[in-house]
């Protein structure tokens, strides 16, 4: 375990509306690891809760409990742009190195890994301005220069907002290789298929609380539950209920693409063996 909210509370006023917000969270556990979406409407907490675990928002009461003293958490911002402030890309990414005593040789090698690890090329990117950037290739620089800290934690704020298929496909693959380098990711998401194709846990927020906590089948598949609190369901788990419901198939609350590939090229491969017998 990485470290638990035993109690979080706290109060915002909204600068538009001037009501409070109240954000009031209890017993809610980060494993080492794991992949967590987060999910709300707008105005439910979800990166008032993001930065208040980053600290960047300092709770009225209640703590949070690190259970290693090194934890350290990393968060993109929902607009990218708002984290580039020198002229290249470069510069952005080696000036946290560089004050940490790190060379400045090192501290390029670090960014061209980085760079390369979220499919940006160094010779290409490196001395860019984030201005002449594309919405996806800003959010992949941002990433980058989250990769060079190394984080325990990495919180992505709306990642997949304003880009194409494409450059979404890029983030899910980016996000699936830090699952595999055993990173833990909490990803902050209105989309729900995006969601679905990159975190294992899934987390709902509803006016600063959490309401659900658990896995993204169990939630998902109970359409009304999803309706509930105003979120889309998965397009392949759409499929999958119309289905089950319509035409007596018997799907498993398959979540990923892949892993309905994988079943119907399995039935497929017993059909054929099963014709041939």
């Amino acid at each position: 375990m990485l470290l638990k909210v035993n109690r979080c509370e706290v109060s915002l006023e909204n600068s538009l509306s001037g009501r409070n917000f109240n954000l009031d969270i209890s017993d809610f556990l980060i494993d080492s690891g794991e992949t967590i979406g987060i999910m709300g409407q707008s105005g439910a907490g979800k990166t008032t809760f993001a930065r208040f675990l980053t600290g960047l928002i300092k709770t009225d009461r209640g703590n949070i409990e690190i259970f290693d003293d090194r934890v350290s958490i990393g968060m993109t911002f929902q607009y990218p742009e708002n984290q580039f402030y020198l002229n290249t890309i470069y510069d952005d990414i080696i000036i946290g190195l560089i004050e940490k005593g790190i060379s400045e040789n090192d501290a390029r090698e670090f960014a061209n890994s980085a760079l390369e690890r979220v499919n940006l090329n160094p010779d290409e990117y490196a001395n860019k301005n984030h201005q002449h950037l594309s919405a996806g290739e800003k959010r992949r620089a941002a990433i980058a220069t989250l990769l060079c800290n190394d984080y325990d934690i990495f919180i992505f704020d709306e990642p997949s907002a304003g880009l194409d298929g494409k450059e979404i496909d890029n983030l899910i693959s980016i996000f699936h290789k830090l699952k595999q380098e055993g990173k833990t990711l909490l990803i902050i998401s209105q989309n729900s298929e995006f969601i679905s194709q990159t975190c294992e846990r899934l987390v709902v927020l509803d006016d600063g609380r959490i309401e659900y906590d658990g896995s993204l089948s169990k939630f998902f598949f109970n359409d009304e539950l999803a309706k509930s609190f105003g979120l889309e369901i998965p397009p392949l788990i759409k499929t999958q209920l119309y289905l089950n419901r319509h035409f007596d198939f018997n799907f498993e609350n398959v979540i990923r693409v892949d892993e309905l590939k994988t079943i119907l090229d399995n039935s497929i491969s017993v059909t054929i063996s099963d014709s041939l017998t």
